[in-house]
């Protein structure tokens, strides 16, 4: 089983969701270096409702490289809210680095890449909604309704005219 790694932080700028996990500084630290150097690295995604250690819902985001280690992130329910926004953006930026969130710190990162950006995030988020009504079929509840609710508001606000 792929350890999960729980986020620092998760947050929105005007253009994508950021998940901010230090603790993939080193599992990633290669597949970050490829990207910097102009490398195309191959890699896949898909978001799956799991349970945590104590049986409550928890969203894993699992990425998988074509050769690299694949690495999950679980997202406890206080981070779904970023879901509509991962609908409407479509950008995942996750970063490794907490000295990246703060402003001032940005201009002194240098050559040292610390940021992988996934794009067509969205993709697979209606699986998820399938998975969450399953287990609403089975008589589950937990989290399920809330979680259903902000991926319908995320498909209804991407449905919207942009302006």
């Amino acid at each position: 089983m792929t350890q999960i790694y729980a986020p620092d932080f998760v947050g929105k700028s005007d253009q994508a969701v950021v998940f901010l996990v230090s603790s993939l500084n080193e599992e990633l630290k290669s597949v970050m270096e490829r990207v910097h150097r102009g490398e195309q690295v191959v890699y896949r995604f898909e978001w799956n409702l799991a349970k945590d250690s104590e049986q409550k819902d928890m969203i894993v985001f699992a990425l998988e490289f074509a050769d690299e280690n694949n690495v999950s992130i679980g997202l406890a329910p206080q981070y779904w809210e970023c879901l509509p926004s991962v609908i409407s953006l479509g950008l995942i930026v996750i970063m490794t680095d907490p000295g990246l969130i703060n402003e001032e710190n940005r201009a002194a990162v240098g050559e040292e890449p610390r940021a992988l950006v996934i794009h067509s995030a969205f993709n697979g988020l209606d699986g998820l909604a399938e998975q969450a009504n399953q287990r609403l079929q089975a008589g589950e509840r937990g989290n399920l309704d809330f979680l259903l609710r902000l991926l319908s508001e995320g498909a209804e606000s991407d449905e919207k005219p942009h302006h």
